[in-house]
């Protein structure tokens, strides 16, 4: 990914572990614990999520809830913690 060697601080990662292997997986798992930057992540795959994130944006109903949490016990938040 030539885009972590040009330092940015935002990405955005729309599904990043669909198609690839296990060692593709561990190598990804890697970098973003290395990042330091913000990363905004789409995905379906819980151990990726539970691993890189420490915020849960749910969206419904036109509005958008914020959760401190991680994947395993956000699925039924509704709060916001601002």
């Amino acid at each position: 990914m030539r885009v972590l060697y040009e330092e940015p601080t935002t990405m955005v990662l729309d599904e990043p572990t669909n198609h690839l292997d296990k060692a593709a997986k561990r190598w990804l798992f890697e970098e973003l614990d290395r990042f330091r930057g913000t990363v905004l992540v789409i995905s379906h795959d819980l151990p990726l999520l539970d691993k890189s994130i420490d915020r849960v944006l749910a969206f419904a109903k036109g509005s958008c809830a914020s959760t401190k949490a991680t994947t395993r016990n956000s699925s039924n938040s509704k709060r916001s913690d601002g």
